[in-house]
């Protein structure tokens, strides 16, 4: 599971890293080592993140694969979103777009381009 990814849907919420991991029946330091890349969440905490969190293990890791593309093979989203997620994926479009600015005032990322289109398409 991408890290970046974990931390927008915990974001999406309102938790703090505690609040998720008491949710999830994790430690903090566990939730704190995934989010940084230091530590990678085996399938049963990826099930029980996703439960924590009112999604399928699917809606996770479509939320994943939307947020933070893999460099190839290229890929759709279909149209028909459930309404949880098509908000998770607008926000952190949102979010990832706000982050994108700072780091380039100047002009957004071409990753950021390429998320805005999907997201017109649907």
């Amino acid at each position: 599971m991408r890290k970046q990814a974990m931390q927008l849907v915990r974001d999406f919420h309102g938790l703090n890293q505690t609040d998720a991991a008491n949710k999830i029946g994790v430690s903090q330091s566990f939730v704190c080592a995934v989010e940084a890349g230091r530590r990678v969440a085996t399938l049963n905490v990826l099930q029980r993140y996703a439960a924590a969190f009112s999604l399928t293990l699917d809606e996770l890791t479509e939320f994943v694969e939307h947020v933070l593309p893999l460099p190839s093979p290229p890929h759709e989203m279909p149209i028909y979103k459930p309404d949880k997620l098509s908000c998770m994926i607008l926000w952190a479009d949102k979010q990832l777009d706000a982050d994108a600015h700072k780091e380039f005032p100047n002009g957004f990322s071409k990753q950021s381009k390429q998320r805005a289109k999907k997201t017109n398409r649907a």
